[in-house]
């Protein structure tokens, strides 16, 4: 028998409806840098959907903590993509 290849290597192609990966990123379960799109409208259609997901993570933040701690997470970031 012969060794299959590990996951880590193999790679497949899909295709996904856009709400079921607005719900997966919303989720928290799929990550944009844990793969790559295929052409420029799939790029386009994820990076908007990756925008929307993190719109949706700043509103919870702001809801849920204050003023004053959401600055200076978002001092956090600013510093850390400086560097």
């Amino acid at each position: 028998m012969m060794n299959s290849p590990s996951h880590a290597s193999q790679r497949v192609q899909i295709d996904i409806p856009v709400a079921v990966l607005a719900r997966l990123f919303s989720q928290g379960a799929l990550c944009a840098a844990e793969f790559r799109c295929l052409d420029a409208e799939s790029k386009q259609a994820i990076w908007q959907l990756c925008l929307n997901a993190c719109e949706g993570c700043m509103d919870d933040a702001a809801v849920t903590s204050s003023l004053p701690e959401y600055h200076q997470g978002a001092q956090r970031i600013k510093v850390l993509q400086q560097q």
